[in-house]
């Protein structure tokens, strides 16, 4: 257990020992009942989730052999990429969560950008 600066202990390390909740300087108990709940970025996790169902459908149309389905998939990801890509650069104001496709996917090693392009050279060249 640390003590503060009088010697008594820290009331956050103090709470948190006895199993309860530490609380900062600036909330109390009453607070926590008032903090907004629910989605903070509905945008972003929409987006991301968005992604998450194209990447889904191209794995299975690679799997099924569909190969149009695949190219309309990868086609559809660089389109999102692109797009938001551009979008959160430009206006930053207007993505203040970041997606999966922010900044071309830049919090993903660029990832997303790179990704389609891959798919789609390789879908193209077999023919």
């Amino acid at each position: 257990m640390t003590f503060g600066v009088r010697g008594e202990p820290d009331p956050g390390v103090q709470a948190l020992h006895d199993g309860g909740v530490a609380t900062g300087s600036g909330e109390d108990e009453g607070d926590r009942g008032q903090q907004p709940s629910g989605v903070e970025a509905p945008l972003a996790y929409s987006l991301s989730a968005f992604a998450a169902l194209v990447y889904l459908v191209l794995a299975v149309a690679l799997v099924r052999g569909e190969r149009r389905l695949a190219l309309a998939a990868c086609g559809i990801e660089l389109a999102g990429v692109l797009v938001i890509g551009t979008l959160s650069l430009a206006d930053p104001e207007a993505f203040p969560h970041a997606t999966v496709w922010s900044g071309y996917g830049s919090g993903y090693v660029f990832i997303p950008l790179v990704l389609p392009l891959v798919g789609l050279y390789w879908l193209l060249r077999r023919k």
